[in-house]
């Protein structure tokens, strides 16, 4: 790791790039400007596969960029990439108007590396032995392995509702857990009327906002919410994926079918139980939720059940077994439908996640619950 964020601790992470540099370099600014060169060192050294967003490894800052795949070709290294945002986002290219707002509201200066941008993603596709996506695909003109997304996270740390609210906003209020790092992009702006639309239909309503907080604290506030709304401009990441392993119904936008419905053919979104919410329909969505309590608690307990079939170690444990035992000993694997709904079996061996849901989307008659 060259660093690390605020909401983690320095011990999250086993090596950072300073580890690197030898005691006996003089002075503190010329070990921090060698820190990239003896981080790559490094792994020409001890590396048999690296993971690099396309923004590409210690060396991706350096004007000689374009060395590093290079190197690592020459070194016999699999090379594996797993975009992240704006290691990507081309935002001349993205699908989504919306999304495309919400980044130049919150991320304005991405807009201008575009050029830089195109140039990497060109030169480590085609140096990549495998490319995992993810829905992050717009302007990438490959991918190898299709899961909707690529994050993992250790569901032991994230405990279970066991006991769910009977509240419905009328005999006791309905807690609602949100945390933008960037509101823009999030479109809080959106949940923050909403939640005072029907604060004044007479709902009781408890908003747990958290910024700029520990993943830690997170992690303690989040059972004790009723409702998770992650982002209403695009898509499911880390912070959907914690409320999911946590056992509470989500909420965050699925509504593109550009986007989505490659991924309920050929990968396991059809079995995902977060609620599609749009700025538009967030309204009604939050209302069906917040007074019906059963319906969250059955949710709830399917988001437990997707979190550890999708996105659980054990996940990760398959997804890249499959990745290495493809490129490094070269088994006959299919990558591109590894979590293919009728081909895979890792899906089927399973059970399938059900929900009150159908392709993301609430039932229009709640009471058939």
């Amino acid at each position: 790791m060259a660093g690390h964020y605020s909401i983690n601790k320095k011990e999250d992470f086993d090596l950072y790039f300073e580890d690197l540099v030898p005691f006996w370099i003089p002075g503190k600014r010329l070990g921090c400007l060698l820190q990239p060169i003896f981080a790559f060192a490094f792994i020409i050294k001890n590396a048999k596969v690296v993971h690099l967003p396309f923004s590409g490894g210690p060396l991706g800052n350096f004007p000689i960029w374009w060395i590093e795949p290079l190197c690592l070709k020459i070194a016999k290294i699999k090379i594996i990439i797993l975009p992240y945002g704006s290691d990507y986002q081309m935002y001349s290219s993205i699908i989504d108007m919306s999304w495309k707002f919400g980044l130049l509201h919150s991320y304005p200066d991405g807009a201008m590396k575009e050029q830089i941008i195109r140039e990497k993603i060109n030169c480590w596709s085609k140096y990549a032995d495998c490319i995992i996506t993810g829905f992050q695909f717009d302007g990438i003109g490959r991918w190898d392995c299709l899961p909707y997304a690529i994050y993992i996270i250790d569901t032991d740390l994230w405990t279970p509702k066991i006991e769910y609210s009977k509240n419905n906003g009328v005999n006791g209020p309905v807690k609602i857990f949100h945390s933008p790092n960037h509101r823009g992009c999030k479109g809080t702006e959106f949940l923050i009327d909403a939640v005072n639309k029907l604060r004044n239909e007479g709902l009781m309503i408890e908003l747990l906002l958290m910024e700029k907080v520990s993943n830690e604290d997170i992690r303690k506030v989040m059972p004790t919410a009723d409702i998770h709304v992650d982002q209403l401009l695009m898509g499911y990441a880390m912070s959907a994926i914690e409320g999911l392993a946590t056992g509470l119904p989500v909420l965050s936008n699925l509504e593109n079918e550009q986007i989505t419905r490659v991924f309920r053919r050929f990968s396991y979104l059809n079995e995902c139980p977060i609620i599609s919410t749009s700025p538009e329909n967030l309204l009604d969505n939050l209302r069906i939720l917040i007074t019906n309590p059963l319906m969250r608690e059955q949710i709830g307990k399917a988001s437990r059940s997707f979190a550890e079939k999708y996105h659980s170690y054990k996940t990760g444990q398959y997804l890249f077994s499959s990745v290495y035992d493809k490129i490094i000993k070269g088994d006959n694997i299919d990558l591109m439908n590894l979590f293919h709904p009728i081909l895979s079996d890792y899906v089927k061996q399973s059970p399938i996640i059900t929900s009150p849901l159908k392709e993301n989307k609430l039932p229009k008659n709640d009471n058939n619950v």
